[in-house]
């Protein structure tokens, strides 16, 4: 038995999900990352700060965005998972269960498990739809697209927005409806974290970075998804540093402030995360 057959024997099924750490330019060399706080009525991680980002969908693997996201394809996405998983700086599971595991404990009041980590290269497939996952959840909770050709306007992105959270229009049909294709390169991979065996729900989290393109800004509608009730831009110390309690957060999203927080520069930080030389 390998590990991905060991992962998937768990009696609590793991789901693939993306995770977008958005960032932007702020001052000479320094950055800020958006953040987004979650309902407090919501049933999982009420009131905390969190990144875009949600569960992989059907429609995230759908045939047509080998064609749209195309040369970008399944061998490329497995390269660099595999490399950034292989080469520091990364988010990184056991990384995460080192630095994490007492607080954890404290919280579950239960030995944190080692579980086995899946070999990404076993599954490219997931691999590519966690990409479009994090282009698409991207737009559904900020408007933001990462994306080549024309955009309709702010006010039509929003009504469009809308839709595709609804369901009434899949965001490969809104991509070729207006002309637009994914542009997987404004992406990189950070790493990815898994949910212990111990927790109820468990989800296997690529993680990405993402720079704000030129031109464009989260629209500031956070109602549409009834997840956020406030958002903004922070340095990744500010929100760290959760001073009054206004900043309460999960380890994982702590981790993944952390990671970038060691870097002093947007261009340092983007360049850290860049994908294997050719």
């Amino acid at each position: 038995m390998n590990d991905t057959d060991q992962l998937a024997s768990s009696p609590v099924p793991v789901r693939d999900a993306a995770t977008v750490l958005m960032v932007r330019p702020d001052g000479p060399g320094g950055f800020r990352v958006y953040a987004q706080r979650r309902s407090p009525r919501l049933r999982a991680f009420a009131g905390v700060w969190a990144f875009p980002g949600g569960s992989v969908e059907p429609q995230d693997r759908r045939p047509e965005w080998r064609v749209l996201l195309a040369p970008f394809d399944e061998r490329q996405a497995t390269e660099q998972t595999v490399y950034r998983e292989r080469t520091t700086p990364a988010i990184e599971t056991r990384d995460f269960r080192r630095k994490f595991r007492p607080l954890i404990e404290k919280r579950i009041g239960n030995r944190v498990p080692d579980d086995p980590i899946p070999d990404s290269s076993l599954d490219p497939a997931a691999n590519l739809a966690s990409w479009v996952a994090a282009i698409r959840e991207l737009f559904e909770e900020t408007g933001v697209l990462l994306t080549e050709g024309e955009k309709p306007a702010v006010v039509m992105r929003v009504q469009i927005r809308q839709k595709v959270l609804n369901g009434d229009m899949p965001f490969a049909d809104f991509l070729q409806e207006y002309g637009m294709r994914p542009a997987p390169g404004l992406l990189r991979y950070m790493g990815r974290l898994i949910t212990p065996s111990t927790e109820t729900r468990r989800f296997d989290t690529r993680f990405f970075l993402a720079r704000l393109p030129e031109g464009q800004e989260p629209d500031g509608v956070v109602g549409p998804t009834d997840e956020a009730v406030e958002d903004g831009w922070f340095r990744p110390e500010e929100i760290l540093d959760n001073r009054d309690g206004r900043f309460p957060t999960i380890p994982p999203t702590r981790y993944a402030l952390q990671t970038i927080a060691a870097f002093r520069s947007l261009d340092e930080l983007w360049a850290a995360f860049s994908p294997e030389p050719r």
